[in-house]
């Protein structure tokens, strides 16, 4: 069997080859569409996409440690790399690449937040250079857009509802403050490549103009581009004019328009599941306004909920509940009256250790009869879910996915 090598080292904590680089046996399996998401909850929103275009999706949190065992059409390999050093980003997903194509994936899509979220450091510009170099490519687009949760993209400025990115809220972003709506210009204080814009007028007129707009900014040196989409007409069609190009990088909104390209359509197939039973977890966590509503509806219906103070995490505080409750929300509420990233920025010089929960603050699910949770709002996989009974393509952890209503 073909052996293929990564192009770095495996992320931090796993053990390389004697080689020094992670090496992955292929498969007879042959997966269409490989996906690599810089977080857990994003990677649930793509593979929910993929599915309801027709798409049989397999979801893993990490990089497996052998080979896929399942009969699917992509996989989405769900990482922990937004907002970590450029260098381990870069680690970890050229790691999932080469996981990836030695299940046979013959395109690769790189998913970040529909928010763009990201500094001039990256990790979208770092990690879309290192897969460009990887796969021998010269250009690759970059879209965020999702409209069917608000998030549009017009003459290259992102849109979230009816206000451009750096008034929505996500300014105050204690990690990745986004203050600046043109995407051009974001994406290019990350990276070295030629930033440049397919319009709306050039994506209202469909796959034609599409490629030639991508043949007239590869003549000018661009090797990424940010493409205007306000629909999802916009993307259905985007997606031909993107059949064959080797690394697409997009938030979940694009996802609708791949399937076609591999011959497929909606079906009940591809959301064929086994019942779920069992009590539920349901574990939140970013701080953002839409997921701080979500959580305050949840608990407005009368559900039970357990909010983790962001602070004592921060400060190693034992957070874990000491009593039994039917459903589990982690959650950042604005108790003080202060908007929370301000509180986190006073609470130290390293603000991510506030907002990043550590596997041991993740209260017990499995002891307490919990066989299913539900992530949501930039949690990070904790330990407790890992050891629920779902088999993953290591004998470790992965999720089958059916349609749903758009996520973030």
């Amino acid at each position: 069997m073909k052996k293929i090598l990564s192009a770095a080292g495996p992320p931090q904590g796993a053990k390389a080859p004697s080689g020094g680089s992670a090496v992955h046996e292929v498969t007879s399996v042959g997966v269409r569409l490989g996906c690599i998401a810089d977080d857990f909850t994003g990677a649930t929103d793509l593979a929910n996409n993929l599915v309801r275009a027709g798409m049989r999706v397999v979801q893993t949190i990490g990089v497996p440690a052998g080979p896929l065992d399942a009969e699917v059409d992509a996989v989405v390999v769900a990482l922990k790399s937004r907002t970590v050093a450029p260098a381990d980003a870069i680690a970890q997903s050229l790691d999932a690449l080469a996981w990836l194509q030695a299940q046979g994936a013959r395109q690769i899509y790189f998913k970040y937040c529909s928010t763009f979220d990201s500094t001039a450091q990256g990790n979208i510009g770092p990690v879309t250079e290192a897969l460009m170099d990887a796969l021998k490519t010269d250009f690759s687009i970059a879209t965020p857009a999702f409209p069917d949760n608000g998030r549009t993209v017009f003459k290259g400025h992102l849109f979230v509802g009816e206000v451009l990115l750096n008034e929505s809220g996500m300014q105050n972003h204690p990690l990745t403050p986004m203050t600046d709506p043109n995407l051009v210009r974001v994406l290019q204080a990350q990276t070295r490549r030629k930033v440049g814009l397919i319009d709306h007028k050039a994506v209202a007129q469909g796959e034609t103009a599409i490629r030639a707009s991508i043949d007239a900014l590869r003549a000018h040196g661009v090797g990424v581009a940010i493409v205007d989409a306000v629909s999802n007409d916009d993307l259905l069609r985007l997606g031909p004019a993107l059949k064959g190009m080797p690394l697409v990088t997009a938030g979940s909104g694009v996802a609708i328009g791949l399937p076609a390209n591999f011959g497929l359509a909606p079906s009940p197939q591809a959301s064929a599941l086994p019942p779920a039973s069992g009590l539920q977890a349901v574990v939140s966590g970013s701080c953002s306004v839409a997921t701080n509503k979500q959580v305050a509806h949840f608990i407005a219906a009368g559900c039970p909920a357990f909010a983790v103070d962001p602070l004592r995490l921060a400060a190693g505080d034992d957070v874990r509940p000491h009593r039994a409750l039917p459903r589990l929300v982690r959650g950042a509420d604005e108790h003080d009256g202060r908007p929370l990233p301000d509180r986190l920025r006073r609470a130290g010089p390293r603000p991510r250790q506030g907002v990043e929960p550590r596997p041991q603050s993740a209260p017990p699910l499995r002891p307490r009869g919990r066989q299913r949770a539900a992530g949501g709002g930039g949690v990070r996989p904790p330990q407790e879910p890992r050891r629920l009974p779902r088999p993953g393509a290591d004998g470790g952890p992965r999720a089958r996915h059916r349609p749903s209503g758009a996520g973030a």
